[in-house]
């Protein structure tokens, strides 16, 4: 039996397949909080694009920010504060437990979840300990967070309409700003994504050789470990950046300036409830961008005037490419459009922490 064949049916035995939303059936007493935990499994984006974002403007809380792995739970005491609790994605066993322990003094609890975490192992795209890890993680927790939990809240839509018999609640994610002047476009296009964009990477190999094939001055900037170098290695004039912590990546990317940006999207399964954050990303690096013409940007972006969509077609990719890196103006027009589109976005900063 092939591999991935084999891993899914080891997937199957082990309760990994699991396109399961609980059902939240958490209660717990009316009323506006004045505190906030927000358990975090560490400095990663969906924190500061989904949370951090909202409640910084909010005087009136007072929010704690725990790092889950690093931080364990109090080994004595209540909290005093009732706070409501938020946890981004998934948190540890010590931590659920301690919540359900203390679920008599806390003001509420929801979870947030930015992709689609009880599918993950059946998108066979995805690399597999990546899939594995984020599905064994909620496959081992889903019955402690359905009785500690009075909300979920998703990322998009399309998670909100594929649990549909789930109530939940769609929190948009927010743009997070440079925090540096723009510097001087030259003819440089990028594409930023994890190891989680295998496909998306191994498919942009082609488009970008016959890019630097027909204009010499293009240059081309990829995250990626060894893999992704050796993938890259007969192309010329490309820059493969190792993997950098989401703290370490929000400052580079806010001191960089490109012409252009790419944001791919292929297939259906895990992609398919992704949201627009690639948006904010290219935005923030002062380019303008190409997207795949698909849900996640085809509402923002339909108007032609903040990005190009574009099929998944190499063909009409290069060519979109190659236009844009000769069009230094409409690349700086594109960004403002961008730019304004992510800002105007900003107003909606209020949390509702009772659903």
């Amino acid at each position: 039996m092939p591999f991935r064949p084999l891993a899914t049916h080891l997937g199957e035995t082990l309760g990994l397949l699991h396109p399961y939303l609980f059902t939240p059936t958490g209660r717990y007493p009316a009323g506006e909080p004045r505190t906030i935990w927000v358990l975090s499994p560490g400095d990663i984006p969906t924190t500061d694009i989904y949370i951090r974002t909202r409640l910084q403007s909010r005087s009136d809380l007072a929010v704690r920010y725990i790092d889950t792995r690093r931080e364990n739970p109090p080994t004595t005491g209540t909290p005093a504060d009732h706070p409501f609790v938020i946890i981004v994605r998934h948190t540890t066993t010590p931590w659920r437990r301690y919540l359900l322990k203390q679920q008599h003094v806390l003001s509420g609890v929801a979870l947030l979840i930015d992709d689609d975490i009880p599918d993950a192992f059946a998108d066979a795209a995805l690399p597999l300990r990546y899939a594995a890890k984020t599905a064994s993680r909620y496959a081992r927790a889903w019955r402690e967070l359905e009785h500690l939990c009075e909300a979920i809240w998703v990322s998009t839509p399309a998670l909100q309409q594929k649990y549909a018999d789930t109530p939940t609640r769609v929190v948009p994610p927010l743009y997070v700003d440079r925090t540096t002047p723009l510097g001087r476009r030259g003819p440089t296009y990028f594409y930023h994504g994890t190891a989680a964009h295998r496909r998306e990477i191994e498919w942009l190999v082609d488009i970008v050789a016959e890019v630097q094939r027909r204009n010499p001055q293009a240059q081309f900037e990829i995250f990626g470990t060894n893999r992704v170098a050796h993938l890259y290695r007969e192309i010329p004039r490309v820059k493969v950046l190792p993997p950098m912590p989401w703290r370490e990546y929000l400052g580079y990317s806010g001191s960089i300036t490109h012409a252009v940006g790419l944001a791919p999207l292929l297939g259906a399964g895990f992609n398919a409830s992704r949201s627009h954050t690639k948006i904010f990303d290219i935005t923030r690096c002062g380019a303008a961008g190409i997207y795949t013409d698909t849900a996640p940007f085809r509402e923002p972006l339909g108007d032609g005037q903040t990005g190009v969509l574009c099929a998944n077609d190499p063909a009409l990719w290069i060519e979109h490419i190659l236009t844009l890196l000769g069009e230094p103006q409409r690349c700086r027009t594109l960004y403002a459009n961008a730019l304004a589109w992510c800002k105007q976005h900003e107003v909606d900063i209020a949390i509702r922490v009772r659903v």
